[in-house]
């Protein structure tokens, strides 16, 4: 996604799209730091979104697991049928249940947040200010 909006990008402006990273308004003395500052984030723009979705959706589904081993261990250690036993795992099963369903709620809002954040970094790379 990165990658083809700078494309993009190139391909309308060419090489004003460097003009996106001086900032109007600031002192000439600072225009080669602030110009250096505005190359680093953009291009650690997308090692930003690509981590704080990967981490995200990772963080769900290592809790997941953890929960679904929980209650497999349970049921492997359990050799009476007691109601007390079908509580026990029941109770651990409906948090999954809750869990997977949270887990989906954090999936769409993540998709939301990258189409939103890409739609952002498609309007910089086209409206050059």
């Amino acid at each position: 996604c990165w990658l083809g909006i700078l494309c993009i990008g190139l391909s309308i402006f060419g090489t004003r799209l460097i003009s996106m990273f001086c900032v109007s308004g600031i002192p000439v003395f600072l225009i080669p730091f602030l110009a250096f500052i505005e190359v680093l984030s953009y291009f650690f723009r997308f090692v930003s979104l690509s981590l704080r979705l990967f981490a995200n959706i990772l963080s769900g589904h290592i809790l997941l697991e953890t929960i679904y081993i929980f209650i497999f261990k349970l049921t492997l250690n359990n050799n009476n049928n007691t109601f007390l036993a079908f509580f026990i795992i029941l109770v651990p099963s409906f948090f999954l249940i809750i869990l997977i369903i949270f887990e989906t709620i954090i999936a769409v809002l993540q998709s939301y947040i990258f189409v939103v954040l890409c739609l952002i970094y498609l309007k910089d790379s086209l409206v050059l200010h």
